[in-house]
């Protein structure tokens, strides 16, 4: 005699397993809700407080990033369910950047980073924001569909090559530099509003 076995269930992706839940948070499913952010949160978690190295403000900012996210997908504001990882840590990132601005005008980052007053070493919170600018400015370069736009913004705002090296370089003739980058920053701007990077292309100093 033969033992019947059910079949087993088709293999599916994480990308495809967290648009799935998308889909169900978005009609109300709060089983989705929990398994979403069981999902996601310890990466998320992980991530802020690399940034931080702060535990604490960490758990907080880690709170906030799932309450905006879920309020979000009930709102049915997520175009794209499969962008959803993306989402939220565009939403972390854009809390963070808020938490730094305000940390900024309270003068409160040798508190926040352990260091004296005396400390004269650079700043962990500005360590941080730094390098995790740049990163992000370049994951958004590379979903730019043109190379030329990719090219021009990498090198004149985190290369800082002069004008005249990026046309020789890329074959653009220099009266038609600003009016290229222009359109290229316009690009890369609908680019961080469509999905929701919540990034500001700033000229490096």
């Amino acid at each position: 005699m033969t033992l019947a076995t059910a079949p087993l269930p088709p293999f599916r992706s994480a990308a495809e397993r967290l648009a799935d839940l998308v889909t169900r948070t978005s009609a109300g499913d709060r089983d989705a809700e929990a398994e979403l952010v069981a999902e996601l949160s310890r990466g998320t978690l992980l991530f802020i407080r690399r940034l931080t190295q702060d535990v604490e403000l960490a758990e907080d900012l880690c709170q906030e990033t799932f309450r905006i996210v879920l309020m979000s997908l009930r709102e049915g504001r997520l175009k794209n369910p499969k962008r959803l990882a993306a989402f939220v840590q565009g939403t972390a990132k854009n809390l963070l950047r808020s938490e730094w601005r305000k940390r900024d005008r309270r003068g409160l980052h040798s508190d926040v980073s352990g260091l004296s007053l005396q400390d004269e070493s650079p700043d962990p919170w500005d360590r941080a924001r730094q390098a995790e600018d740049r990163a992000h400015v370049r994951q958004i370069l590379d979903e730019m569909p043109s190379e030329r736009d990719r090219q021009v913004l990498y090198r004149h705002y985190l290369e800082d090559q002069e004008k005249s090296e990026i046309c020789s370089r890329l074959g653009i003739a220099a009266e038609q530099f600003n009016l290229i980058l222009f359109r290229a920053r316009q690009r890369f701007r609908h680019l961080v509003e469509s999905e929701h990077h919540g990034l500001r292309l700033v000229h490096s100093s």
